[in-house]
């Protein structure tokens, strides 16, 4: 809900009129009460692409933001072909999307680039302390457990599923909201101590300065090929950051973000129509 009320702010800024949509496959969803406007679309696959496009057209849509995990790969594949029809996705681009919503190749990725990430294995045996399972692809509320026993260890390598391990970290945890634009030579960096944690979301944060930190997200950033808004999660234990995940997309907790000078609705407008000025 938030969310919304920042797109209409940024929306303001553009003197011109617009229309906000939201939308959704499901019709009972809490922005439909806080947005008179609403679409229901088809789920995003392959096989209901036109229909998408029709419904995007029909509704003169010009811009498209995911906000969830599970619709960002869809939007990135077909980028090219909603902007035949004059629609920007504000998604990263396929590559960069599969490399952060698949956990081991985000590691083994940026391993490879001697970025301190935190281990990620498909072998539990390596980890010689506490360690976590999650699922190699979902949120990490789809399936996450602490310090598994033998027993669950072995029901999940029998049900063959697509999961990792990582020990479990020492440290502050933080969270780096960014906005990169497409050229990838402005970057704005904001970070924030997730003081209080609920369901995995940030409910109380204190903004802090770091700037070896902000020059590691920065290298990131290069290496992904990220553009527009990403959320990046991470442990600093002893002046040493160990980087954890990212979410090329909007975060629950970007709007703290917001309302400290990170624009990203506006900016990835701007940068769109190329009159995004450093």
């Amino acid at each position: 809900v938030p969310l919304i009320d920042i797109v209409k702010k940024s929306l303001s800024k553009l003197n011109r009129d617009y229309n906000l949509y939201c939308g959704d496959s499901s019709s009972s969803v809490i922005s439909k009460l806080y947005n008179k406007k609403f679409i229901k679309i088809p789920e995003t696959n392959e096989n209901n692409r036109s229909k998408i496009l029709k419904i995007l057209i029909k509704y003169n849509i010009n811009f498209v933001l995911p906000t969830s995990n599970t619709e960002l790969l869809f939007w990135s594949k077909n980028k090219s072909f909603f902007k035949k029809n004059s629609i920007e996705i504000f998604v990263a681009d396929e590559n960069s999307i599969l490399n952060c919503i698949n956990k081991l190749r985000f590691y083994n990725k940026l391993k490879d680039k001697k970025i301190k990430c935190v281990f990620t294995t498909k072998n539990a045996d390596l980890i010689k302390t506490n360690f976590i399972v999650k699922s190699n692809t979902g949120s990490g509320g789809n399936l996450f457990f602490k310090n598994p026993d033998q027993f669950l260890l072995n029901s999940l390598k029998n049900r063959d599923l697509d999961v990792i391990f990582q020990p479990l970290i020492r440290g502050q945890e933080i969270s780096i909201d960014t906005w990169t634009n497409k050229k990838s030579n402005f970057f704005f960096i904001l970070m924030r101590k997730r003081s209080v944690i609920k369901n995995g979301e940030s409910e109380v944060s204190v903004f802090f300065n770091n700037k070896h930190i902000e020059k590691i997200i920065k290298k990131v950033i290069l290496i992904l090929k990220i553009n527009g808004t990403a959320n990046f999660q991470g442990f600093l234990y002893k002046n040493t950051f160990t980087l954890l995940e990212c979410n090329p997309r909007v975060g629950g907790a970007t709007t703290f973000s917001y309302q400290n000078g990170l624009d990203f609705i506006y900016w990835s407008i701007l940068d769109n129509l190329n009159k995004f000025l450093l």
